[in-house]
């Protein structure tokens, strides 16, 4: 798990933010939210949801019902 959160790390280091938090765990893949630190408590729009496999191979969540799942998720771990 460490190596998939540096993963998520350095892409979201890569892309803008600051900041990761995981966001849930489905179907082989670990799911994170991408965010900066000045932003919580704000509406910024959608979030940044990616998610990432066993090998590590990372893509972004674009679908809407996925990143909602995941929201949900994130604040259960919370």
């Amino acid at each position: 798990m460490s190596d998939i959160r540096q993963i998520a790390e350095a892409y979201a280091k890569r892309v803008g933010y600051d900041n990761i938090r995981p966001a849930g765990a489905k179907g082989g893949f670990s799911y994170f939210h991408a965010f900066n630190q000045s932003s919580i408590g704000h509406k910024t729009g959608l979030p940044h949801i990616i998610k990432i496999n066993e090998v590590g191979q990372l893509s972004v969540v674009k679908n809407l019902q996925e990143r909602m799942w995941a929201v949900k998720e994130e604040v259960k771990l919370l």
